[in-house]
This record gives structure tokens, C-alpha cells and sequence, in this order.
């Protein structure tokens, strides 16, 4: 990608990064290498599919009890609900 004046630009600075997870019961705790915590994620089950979430996604799953559109679902294909 390149801005306006032609140099080019990264759309990702830092990445790609090193780190580790832990799963804490549905809980993903996400941490760089050099030990700064990264935001966590939820790693939920429904209807035999494994989803990735945002905490802003899982705060919304619980209010409405459906799925955002960008959800990663395990095996690429979506399920609302």
C-alpha cells in the first residue's frame, strides 16, 4: 500500500508479532513476547462450531444472542445464532 504521495506504507507495523496464549476456561489471553498483555479474546462453541470473539463481539453475542457478520468461525463458514 502507498499514501498519496507515493511512499509506501505499512498497513500492519508490528506485526507479524511472537507471543503466547492461554485458554482460561472460554477466555483467550493473548501476550507479545516481550510480555505486554494483548487484548483477549473469547473461544466459544454453538451448534457444533468453534468462534473466535472479540470482547465487543461477546458483549454483543450476550445482549442479542447472535453473531457479527466478521466472526471467525473454524472452517470458514458462518453461522448467525
Amino acid at each position: 500500500m502507498v499514501d498519496d504521495s507515493g511512499n509506501v506504507v505499512n498497513q500492519f507495523p508490528g506485526y507479524p508479532m511472537q507471543g503466547s496464549y492461554r485458554l482460561e476456561g472460554q477466555i483467550l489471553h493473548l501476550e507479545a513476547s516481550s510480555g505486554k498483555p494483548l487484548a483477549n479474546m473469547y473461544l466459544q462453541q454453538h451448534n457444533e462450531r468453534n468462534y473466535l470473539l472479540t470482547v465487543e463481539q461477546f458483549e454483543a453475542w450476550e445482549k442479542t444472542g447472535t453473531y457479527a457478520e466478521c466472526a471467525l468461525v473454524h472452517g470458514g463458514s458462518s453461522d448467525k445464532g
